[in-house]
């Protein structure tokens, strides 16, 4: 499983940029000392290895896998839900995870189910493309291809389809009870491909698919709106 992923970074040589917030001013504080801008705050973190990728799903394909790779995979590329430190299932990119009381999973009385996820308002890609369900198709379909040589999830063997119901939503019908169902579209197994820039090359040169830089993750991200207790 790939909960608590946090406890596989260990000591070593990645450093990693992030921006910090700028704090409010405290009382007393100067005018300049207030609006002065705030220092980006750099994060060290470790791995036990040198990662080629930053893509724990290709790391398969392109060898660079170790132990740690998927926490750097985390920094950098979102899915519709995500393991929270207690290996709880939330919501990340998704308004909400399927659950029974919901409504977004389905059990039929012969066994088959049905999982829905609705993408949250505007999440985009790095280059400002909108993330839509098309994207979420796209990834379920070349996941499946086994001309691409993914190290696909057994889960597939149960889906019986994936249908974008519109933009934001996305239903996936299942031949039988699969207790991870509510996992797709992460991590897990279907994180998310941006379709508009690997379609072309995907129906028109598969071997040259994984050459592309898109798949060493520094084009690959998504990012969200502000949104209050994300994860909570």
């Amino acid at each position: 499983m790939m909960f608590k992923r946090v406890a596989s970074v260990a000591a070593i040589s990645i450093v990693l940029l992030v921006s910090a917030c700028a704090a409010p001013p405290r009382a007393g504080s100067s005018d300049a000392t207030a609006n002065r801008p705030a220092t980006p705050a750099r994060i060290v973190a470790g791995v036990r290895g040198s990662p080629k990728v930053l893509s724990d799903r290709t790391s398969t394909i392109q060898p660079g896998h170790v132990p740690g790779l998927d926490a750097l995979q985390d920094l950098v590329v979102a899915g519709l839900v995500i393991a929270n430190d207690a290996g709880v299932i939330v919501a990340q990119l998704a308004d909400a995870v399927p659950w029974v009381d919901n409504g977004r999973w389905k059990v039929f009385p012969e066994g088959r189910m049905q999982t829905s996820w609705t993408i949250r308002p505007n999440v985009t890609w790095q280059d400002g493309t909108p993330l839509t369900t098309t994207d979420l198709v796209f990834t379920a379909e070349v996941e499946q291809d086994p001309e691409m040589g993914f190290n696909s999830s057994a889960a597939y063997e149960l889906i019986e389809s994936v249908e974008a119901t519109d933009d934001r939503t996305v239903t996936v019908t299942w031949k039988q009870p699969y207790i991870e169902a509510d996992f797709m579209f992460s991590a897990m197994f279907a994180l998310p491909m941006p379709k508009h820039l690997l379609e072309a090359t995907y129906r028109a040169d598969k071997a040259n698919f994984f050459a592309l830089p898109l798949l060493d993750q520094r084009v690959h991200r998504l990012r969200a709106a502000p949104r209050e207790a994300v994860g909570d």
